[in-house]
């Protein structure tokens, strides 16, 4: 055999040889001998470098191969490497070390093999500490050991497990199974198919399973098939959360999606945070889509604007900047700052709108609230609707307390509650404090109860009733039914069917009483009519006045048609002379100015100042006459008529007063003074 270095060699087994004197089996041919490695290096045909050594021996081919199950090493004797135990493991490099185990192997200066099977340690100072199959490929990478794991990264290191791949500098895998870790200064703490890729450098993977880091500074803490996509971006565990805008975090869940920058998803299932700096807690299908938008909980809530928050709850969305819907059904916040509490399908679409709560409540006012009830709507500027259904408050700042089907249609009007309610333009500051089917129609008046009361005045009021209509400005109707003020300043103060027709026209109740003067007064009773200016007719019925400052105190189907005219009470009374008066009685008439009847029946004073004082079927047809007694007719002006003269003699002087006409006694006889 020709001469050959040790170094050329193409195997050479490892050992623990480290002497020129240490014995070396040699097989040749199946024969077995044994000699010393100066005895080799002196005599054979091998021509050795300076202390270089080798267990060898020649088969029937003339080739050099190793002696199976030996230790080989391929360096120079004072190299300082070492295998120190073991089966066929190899040494191919200074300051290298294997401890124990089977075929492995260190090829790199400083490789450590500790020990384990079929490792190698092919980088600078690079180390396996034990394991099956595991690869240490750059400079300074470990693997700690279990199965097939390879550390090809500049100082990558792998702690343990099966199959895992630490590839980019300084990337390091704790343990677990399949995972691999690509980019630089990247971390898998363990799990299984987990990987930090690409641009990753300087992510985390805690564990799980099938997770997946591809950008700067990124975490995964654990769960299954989560995805970082985007710088310092954090997902803690889940499912199939993806964490893709910047600084994004997702807490847990499933099927997440963070991709707006600094968004953040607390946990739930299949909610996307797409806005910057948007947050959605938990929940179903939520969607955060808005600058700062919030979506604590729930499902289904969309917060697409800006600032934009919802607390929880089902399908309820908040579109406007600002905009807030605390949770509920379906609601939707639709204009900048608008407020939706809770409830079902209520909408806050005007300017800063509130909606408290309730079904199927409207705020598209500017300023506007609901709040709470059922198919409210407040759409005025600042209008409110406290509760009740189907109430609608659509002037400006106005009210509506609850109550169902009001109407507030102009401005700072207010419907306390009640059914069927309207105040309408041009109603404004007018108020209807309950009942069913009231309408104001003109500003600053009040209904205040009641059913199909209805007020056209300015500054009317209508206390209660039913059907009573004040037309009049300045008109009060305090209850009854039917009554109507149809001038201003008309007042009734309740009953039937009266007509308080005339400017300060009064009538207190009673029925169908017709205050048709000007200041005119009914009291009560029934078939009134005062038609004269200041006329006053107390109670009764069927009394009638026509003329100004008239006064009927009571009875039936008395008449005044003079001014300034009284009748006192009594039936079928008629007074048509100026200031006269009946006093009482049946079918008495005081014709003449300044005439008196006072009572009695079928009595006339006709002349001027005449007086009837009663009795019956009088008759003073002249001036200043004087009557007392029954069907006297006055026959002279100034004159006293009576049916029969009693005097009280006994009072009478008994001497001439010297006063004309006093009447005196001289004796038995009764004379007339003549001064």
């Amino acid at each position: 055999m020709a001469d050959k270095k040790i170094t050329q060699f193409t195997q050479i087994g490892a050992s623990e040889i480290s002497a020129s004197t240490d014995v070396l089996p040699i097989i040749n041919d199946g024969g077995n001998k044994k000699i010393t490695v100066a005895d080799l290096l002196s005599t054979t045909s091998i021509v050795g470098e300076t202390g270089s050594i080798a267990l060898v021996y020649t088969g029937s081919s003339g080739n050099i191969t190793p002696q199976s199950g030996s230790n080989r090493m391929w360096v120079e004797a004072d190299s300082f490497s070492t295998i120190g135990g073991g089966c066929e493991n190899t040494v191919s490099s200074i300051f290298s070390t294997i401890a124990g185990g089977i075929c492995n192997t260190t090829s790199q200066t400083g490789a450590v093999v500790s020990g384990g099977c079929d490792s190698t340690a092919s980088g600078v100072v690079s180390t396996v500490g034990g394991g099956r199959n595991n690869t240490a490929s750059n400079t300074g990478a470990t693997v700690g050991g279990g199965i097939s794991n390879n550390a090809s990264g500049n100082s990558s290191i792998i702690g343990g497990g099966i199959l895992n791949t630490a590839s980019c500098h300084c990337s390091t895998i704790g343990g677990g199974a399949c995972n691999t870790s690509s980019a630089r200064v990247s971390t898998i703490s363990g799990g299984y198919k987990n990987s930090a890729v690409g641009l990753s450098n300087c992510s985390v993977i805690g564990g799980g399973s099938n997770n997946t880091v591809s950008s700067y500074s990124s975490v995964v803490g654990g769960g299954l098939c989560n995805v970082v996509s985007a710088n310092s971006s954090v997902v803690d565990g889940g499912v199939c959360n993806v964490a893709s805008g910047a600084c994004t975090t997702i807490g847990g869940g499933k099927s997440n999606t963070s991709s707006g920058t600094l968004s953040t998803i607390g946990g739930g299932e299949s909610n996307t945070s797409s806005g910057i700096f948007s947050t959605i807690g938990g929940g179903c299908s939520n969607i955060a889509s808005g600058c700062k938008a919030t979506i604590g909980g729930g499902s289904d809530n969309t917060a697409s604007n800006s600032g934009a928050t919802i607390g929880g709850g089902f399908c309820n969305t908040a579109s406007c900047p600002f905009s807030t819907i605390g949770g509920g059904l379906s609601n939707t916040a639709s204009l900048s700052c608008t407020t939706v509490a809770g409830g079902k399908q209520n909408t806050a679409s005007g300017n800063a709108s509130t909606v408290s709560g309730g079904y199927n409540n409207t705020a598209s006012g500017p300023y506007s609230l609901v709040g709470g009830g059922n198919c409210n709507t407040a759409s005025g500027t600042r209008s409110i609707v406290v509760g009740g259904c189907n109430n609608v408050a659509s002037g400006a700042c106005s009210i509506i307390g609850g109550g169902r089907n009001n109407t507030t249609s102009t401005s700072l009007s207010i419907v306390v509650g009640g059914c069927d309610n309207i105040v309408c333009s041009p109603g404004n500051y007018s108020i209807i404090v309950g009942g069913i089917s009231n309408i104001i129609s003109n500003c600053m008046a009040t209904i205040g109860g009641g059913q199909e009361n209805n007020i056209s005045g300015r500054f009317a009021t209508i206390s209660g009733g039913y059907r009573n209509d004040a037309s009049g400005n300045c008109a009060t109707i305090s209850g009854g039914s039917l009554n109507s003020g149809s001038s201003i300043w008309a007042t009734i103060g309740g009953g039937y069917q009266n007509n308080a027709l005339a400017a300060q026209s009064t009538i207190g109740g009673g029925t169908i009483n017709t205050a048709g003067g000007v200041s005119s007064v009914i009291g009560g009773g029934r078939y009134n009519t005062g038609s004269g200016n200041c006329s006053v007719i107390s109670g009764g019925s069927c009394n009638a006045t026509f003329c100004n400052s008239s006064t009927i105190s009571g009875g039936k189907c008395n008449t005044v048609s003079g001014f300034y005219s009284t009748i006192g009470g009594g039936r079928d009374n008629t007074v048509s002379g100026c200031c006269a008066i009946v006093g009482g009685g049946c079918n008495n008439v005081a014709s003449g100015n300044h005439a008196i009847v006072g009572g009695g029946r079928n009595n006339t004073a006709t002349g001027v100042g005449s007086v009837v004082i009663g009795g019956e079927g009088n008759c003073g047809e002249c001036d200043c006459s004087f009557i007392a007694g029954h069907n006297i007719i006055a026959r002279t002006t100034s004159s006293l008529h009576v049916n029969n003269l009693l005097l009280e003699t006994g009072s009478l002087p008994t001497s001439d007063p010297g006063i004309v006409g006093m009447l005196y006694r001289s004796g038995t006889d009764i004379k007339i003074s003549l001064g």
